[in-house]
């Protein structure tokens, strides 16, 4: 063929397709489907700008009106009746159907506005999308708004998406059909946003963790915060720090709504709310100090009373207070000891009262137990100080006896246990005790502490 008449040739091409009359655009559109012919159908249509349509979608849309000859048929109706309002000269609907005329009696596909529904994630770090192979969407900042993934042809798609939280990543997929004769806008929901969970604190200004990744959530507000997404295996955690150290809360691992039994503290709360307030002295090497230094002071104590010393608690970690809190113990002690206390003394009391006084002690430690899953924080009243208060038991072979009685008519000789609680703080980098409160006079057989972590330590 001669050259020149090359371009002359596309151009009658190109006019004639262009200028396709509709009776003629409709009888090539109903060959292409009874013939099954996607590359026909394909190079039959117009598509608007910025659509994706290829090949393999004008072959499902073939494949639908095959399978589905009412729309088949609807389809047609709706092309032959815009073919008739432009015979007729009458306003043209062309607002339904999967393709139609537009008012240059071109025959068109319908475009479908795709997006992600905003119901099908919570505050993300990232989210990828992706609907075309080695194509992807990302957005790095959540908004209030479905996430627009762009214009399509009608057809099957496989849309993709992966929800980075940092702390956990959430994937979900979905097949899409874009068939829809009336509605131009598909909206898909996935799932990527897990459970959700309340999470609370009793204790104010606690660090929020979910898998060692700190949460900018403040669970202490009353209320506590809702958290999502969660997922089972996720491990929560609660941190607060004070002058003297941390407590931490247990690590919960997620379970599940309806898992968290032991974490209910009143029957008003929902069944998937969890306790996360932190209680647990969890540093190994200061629990260690902390149980020597209260082991060595009540071993002191014990023994300076049954052997009438106060000078036994004088190289101990505690102030000078926390010392001077047990002066008129031993000053009773020392009169009792020596007769000159009497019972007239204690006649402003009710009668029989003066044997709560008047006695001396035998015995000493063997052990103390600390918990320090159940640590708290007080301020001292004076000087504002951040407190550790710790509750622990010693295991003694120590009593009271009463004047009057003998070692005889002691109970539990085998072992009494004294129930103290304690306040420390941290000074100059150490340990000392601030204050205990105990009953020197308690006859107890049984330690009252249970847990996993309790510090256990013997007497020398």
């Amino acid at each position: 063929m001669n050259k020149r008449f090359i371009v002359p040739l596309l151009f009658f091409i190109i006019v004639l397709t262009g200028c396709m009359s509709p009776e003629k655009a409709i009888e090539k559109f109903e060959q292409s489907i009874e013939e099954k012919n996607a590359e026909a159908l394909f190079k039959l249509v117009n598509i608007e700008s910025d659509v994706y349509w290829t090949e393999k979608e004008a072959e499902d849309m073939m494949n639908y009106f095959v399978e589905n000859q009412s729309a088949y048929t609807a389809q047609l109706d709706l092309l032959h009746a815009q073919k008739e309002a432009f015979k007729e000269k009458k306003d043209l609907d062309n607002t339904k159907g999967i393709l139609y005329f537009d008012d240059k009696k071109k025959l068109f596909i319908r475009t479908y506005e795709v997006s992600l529904s905003e119901e099908s994630y919570v505050d993300f770090h990232t989210l990828t999308i992706s609907v075309i192979d080695d194509k992807e969407l990302t957005e790095d900042k959540r908004s209030n708004e479905n996430v627009l993934l762009g214009l399509f042809g009608p057809g099957n798609y496989h849309v993709q998406a992966v929800a980075d939280y940092r702390y956990v990543v959430l994937e979900d997929e979905a097949n899409v059909e874009l068939f829809d004769d009336e509605n131009f806008n598909e909206a898909i929901v996935l799932d990527l946003k897990g459970e959700e969970a309340t999470v609370f604190s009793t204790v104010p200004g606690v660090d929020f963790f979910i898998d060692g990744e700190k949460i900018e959530q403040d669970i202490s507000a009353s209320e506590g915060a809702t958290i999502q997404p969660l997922v089972e295996g996720l491990i929560l955690q609660s941190k607060v720090s004070f002058a003297w150290g941390e407590l931490v809360s247990e690590e919960v691992e997620y379970a599940g709504p309806g898992t968290h039994q032991i974490y209910f503290t009143s029957s008003e709360q929902s069944e998937n709310e969890i306790d996360l307030t932190p209680h647990a002295f969890a540093n190994e090497a200061e629990r260690e100090e902390i149980a020597q230094i209260i082991t060595d002071f009540n071993g002191k104590l014990l023994t300076g009373l049954a052997k009438n010393d106060p000078s036994y608690l004088k190289n101990v970690a505690a102030t000078d207070e926390a010392i001077a809190g047990y002066d008129d113990t031993f000053d009773l002690l020392d009169s009792v000891v020596k007769g000159t206390a009497s019972k007239a003394d204690f006649s402003h009391l009710p009668a029989g009262y003066e044997i709560v006084f008047m006695g001396q002690y035998q015995g000493g430690l063997k052990e103390s137990i600390i918990d320090f899953t159940n640590a708290e924080n007080i301020k001292d009243e004076e000087t504002d100080e951040d407190l550790l208060l710790l509750k622990v038991n010693l295991k003694t072979d120590f009593f009271y006896i009463p004047e009057g009685y003998s070692e005889s008519d002691i109970v539990n000789k085998e072992g009494n246990y004294l129930e103290p609680i304690i306040h420390l703080k941290k000074e100059n980098d150490k340990w000392i005790i601030t204050e205990q409160m105990i009953n020197l006079k308690e006859n107890n057989s049984l330690s009252g502490l249970t847990g996993d972590n309790l510090v256990v330590t013997k007497a020398k």
